[in-house]
């Protein structure tokens, strides 16, 4: 079976720009025939595609694999169009990757930077977020690839260990210990792991945005804080506390199994794990 392109398209644009009037202008049609051919192209699959409600359009589960498979097919036809036109750099279209704070500036964008030295005609998009929300954004098509401190035991999903942070005790160098630990927030358990508290015993922290926060607030003097050892081995005005102590955390790559991946994923996959070698082997 096919699926009918002018269908495919008008459902590809609409899932990406989640609205139906801007989706109708992008393809130059009226809305009503913009609705018109959703409808035939469920009525063809035999599944709800999009939702709409007051917040705009949302995509069902059967909507967002196709969804994803709406973009690989856009990649594999430029892929293909670059070829075939005998393009001098085939590796082309988008790379969207998301992460946690402290692998996305020391992991994610330096591996953005070597692909795009070798690929100059590639977009990138890197988002950093909780790790509660980058599950979301990988299931709604929203990024490609996800890093998190965990792997997802889901149906399609692929799982992949980059390597450990290696996490120690951090404070400013010539000070005494101020009473106070820094966290993200008051649901990160880290100080507690690497202190192997319970949840319920009582720690004095101070909680700020991202591991460059905290590590910040360790350079004001405002406490210690538990981060990853890679990030801070250049630094000079820090010390290792308890340098016997060490809190291990895995790093996963994420992102859903496809028959062909286009070309700008499969050397990202080559790269990160070069990358991951060289950072989490090194510490």
């Amino acid at each position: 079976m096919s699926l009918n392109s002018s269908g495919l398209d008008a459902f590809y644009v609409c899932a990406q720009v989640k609205n139906f009037t801007r989706a109708a202008e992008q393809l130059f049609i009226t809305q009503s025939a913009l609705s018109q051919r959703i409808k035939n192209l469920e009525e063809e699959i035999g599944a709800t595609l999009l939702v709409r409600d007051r917040s705009g359009v949302r995509l069902t589960e059967p909507g967002e694999k196709l969804l994803r498979y709406c973009q690989t097919r856009s990649q594999l036809e430029q892929n293909i169009v670059s070829e075939l036109g005998g393009a001098t750099h085939s590796i082309q279209g988008i790379l969207r990757v998301a992460g946690f704070s402290s692998v996305l500036r020391s992991l994610i964008i330096p591996t953005c930077r070597k692909l795009f030295a070798e690929a100059p005609h590639i977009q990138i998009e890197t988002m950093g977020g909780e790790l509660s929300e980058l599950p979301t954004l990988l299931r709604n098509s929203s990024t490609d690839f996800i890093l998190l401190d965990q792997s997802l035991e889901r149906e399609g999903i692929k799982s992949q260990l980059l390597g450990h942070e290696l996490n120690v005790r951090l404070r400013k160098k010539a000070t005494n210990f101020s009473g106070y630990f820094l966290d993200h927030d008051s649901e990160d358990e880290t100080t507690q792991k690497f202190l192997k508290l319970k949840s319920g015993s009582k720690l004095k922290r101070h909680f700020l945005d991202d591991i460059y926060g905290i590590i910040d607030g360790v350079r004001a003097g405002l406490g210690d804080a538990i981060v990853p050892k890679h990030l801070i081995e250049s630094w000079k005005d820090f010390e290792i506390v308890d340098e016997d102590r060490i809190l291990k955390t895995p790093v996963y790559l994420h992102y859903y199994e496809q028959p062909i991946l286009p070309k700008i994923s499969q050397r990202f996959l080559e790269i990160i794990q070069q990358e991951s070698n060289r950072i989490f082997l090194r510490s």
